[in-house]
Parts: structure tokens; C-alpha cells; sequence
């Protein structure tokens, strides 16, 4: 069992946001093989900015058919009071960095092997660093022992490419698209079934004190 993970956005957008699915690599490999025989699509790559909301619809359906799949979003806004500030005054990969840990908190558990982000966004030397302190604070957060943390092309990943729709549904659900509403009533029906949970970034190690007033 793995956490895999994949963004949407960024912050010149106005909000960048991380999910994360946690699933067995080879059942999420069924689960694509699936996906594409029930929906056509062909290609190297299941992506969600190239499907439409019928094609989501049907990922969504396989993702209900395996509970023990389960996804976590969090969203960095700037219109948020905890967002706006780590958009003003952190990078974007430290960003990316604290999404990822926070969206890894609640599907941690004793027999998660490692933790698997897309590796597309940023430079090796930064992806290093980024999976040191990611498997540090995931640990040092969950008391858990700490697990490899290791980017991945999403490519070869059929995981990330789970968690690519995912958060690409987050990413129509929030913003101003035509299938916005029809995104957050299947983002509604996982979260009904135990499937899905999103939240606004806390940087809760990072934030400086004074924003704690505007935050609670």
C-alpha cells in the first residue's frame, strides 16, 4: 500500500492544491486498465484536464467500487488567511512541500510502504530535498515510523494518475468551470461514502503566530 499524490493549480492561479490517494500500486493499475476500457481513452497517460465530466463520472464510479481507496485534498488559497500568506511569503515547491504532508496525515498508517508524488513540477535537486523532509515530518507528525518518500513519473505511475483526477476534479470544483457543479457533487458523494476529505492548507509548524487571530 502506497500514498500517491498529484497537484492542480498553482499559485498564480489563486489557489494550488495537492491530493492524495492512498491504494495498492497493482490495484491501482487494475483500476486504470478499467477506467480505460469503460471509458476509450487511449494514449500514454490517463490525465484529468483532458477528460470531460463524463469520463470523471466514470473514474469516479470505479474509485466507489474499491473502498479501500481513499483520497485527501488540501487547497492553498489566496483568499484564504493562511493561504494568502504562504502564497506571500514562501516558494511555490515549499508550498507544494507542506500540501503533500498534510494531505499524507490522515491516510498514514502502519502498512503505508512509501509516499509517491509527481515528480514533473520542480528540478531533481529540489524534489531531493523535498522527499527528506516530507518523510520527516510525515513521521515526526503521525509518530509512525518513516517511510521512503520517492517523486515518480506519472507516466509509469498508474497512482498518481488516480490522483491526478482527483485533484483536477478539486481544481474544477473550486474554480469558475462549466462542470463545476456536477465536480462537487461527486466530490460530495466520495466524501458521503468515507472515500474523499478536502481542507484548506494549516501550515500548522510554519505559520507565524499573529496569524493564528486571523485564522481561528
Amino acid at each position: 500500500m502506497q500514498i500517491f499524490c498529484d497537484e492542480s493549480g498553482g499559485i498564480e492561479q489563486g489557489h494550488f492544491l495537492v491530493s492524495a490517494v492512498r491504494i495498492d500500486g497493482g490495484q491501482a493499475l487494475r483500476m486504470l486498465k478499467t477506467i480505460r476500457k469503460l471509458t476509450g481513452i487511449s494514449g500514454s497517460e490517463l490525465k484529468g484536464n483532458a477528460l470531460d465530466i463524463r469520463q470523471i463520472e466514470t473514474v469516479f464510479s470505479v474509485i466507489q467500487r474499491h473502498p479501500e481507496a481513499v483520497a485527501v485534498s488540501v487547497v492553498c488559497r489566496r483568499d484564504d488567511p493562511v493561504g494568502g500568506w504562504a502564497a506571500g511569503t514562501l516558494e511555490e515547491h515549499q508550498i507544494w512541500r507542506e500540501l503533500i504532508v498534510e494531505c499524507c496525515l490522515p491516510l498514514h498508517r502502519q502498512g503505508v510502504q512509501g509516499i509517491v508524488p509527481d515528480g514533473g513540477r520542480y528540478k531533481k535537486a529540489i524534489l531531493r530535498a523535498i522527499e527528506a523532509e516530507i518523510a520527516a515530518s510525515v513521521s515526526r507528525r503521525t509518530s509512525l515510523p518513516r517511510v521512503p518518500v520517492g517523486c515518480a513519473n506519472s507516466v509509469a505511475t498508474p497512482g498518481i494518475q488516480i490522483a491526478d483526477v482527483i485533484s483536477n476534479t478539486v481544481h474544477r470544483a473550486i474554480s469558475d468551470y462549466p462542470d463545476a457543479e456536477a465536480c462537487r457533487r461527486l466530490l460530495a458523494a466520495a466524501e458521503a461514502a468515507g472515500q474523499f476529505k478536502i481542507s484548506m492548507v494549516d501550515m500548522a509548524e510554519c505559520r507565524p503566530a499573529w496569524l493564528d487571530t486571523a485564522y481561528h
